[in-house]
């Protein structure tokens, strides 16, 4: 019985929020910062109509010194194209960080939107909006699609 359960719960852990492989990430900032003309590209396949929610990474060194980073994300699809502007907050109002940090790496992961997607390519273009020409202390950004139908 209990053999039963385990495996019952394991299966469910498995099924719940699958990113069917569409995550990609980016690392490569040249001295940890991301240049204001840096546009990221992210480019998926999405094989089968489904419902997913993005969820972006934003990663950082520790103690960042901004309270958020403004974001200009813009989503292109089979049907068109979608552009919004979002604040990822890097800090409450009491000043405490809302990443999870290890040693000086940290990963704040930002639910930013659920769609249906029709079967085809996508590709989600980030941009940094910060007012100088570039974003210190970036550590990586990343998108990834998870299902949840």
């Amino acid at each position: 019985m209990k053999k039963t359960l385990l495996l019952f719960f394991v299966a469910f852990l498995f099924s719940c929020n699958q990113s069917d492989g569409l995550r990609q990430y980016y690392d490569d900032f040249e001295m940890n910062r991301w240049a204001s003309s840096d546009v990221r590209e992210f480019n998926f396949e999405i094989k089968s109509d489904k419902s997913y929610l993005i969820e972006l990474q934003f990663s950082h060194v520790y103690d960042y010194q901004f309270a958020e980073v403004p974001l200009k994300i813009e989503i292109i699809s089979p049907d068109g194209n979608s552009v919004e502007e979002v604040v990822l907050h890097i800090k409450d109002n009491s000043g405490k960080h809302l990443a999870d940090c290890t040693g000086d790496y940290c990963d704040l992961f930002y639910k930013f939107k659920s769609r249906e997607f029709k079967k085809g390519l996508y590709s989600i273009k980030i941009t940094n909006m910060f007012s100088g020409p570039y974003l210190p202390n970036v550590l990586g950004v990343g998108v990834e699609l998870k299902s949840f139908n």
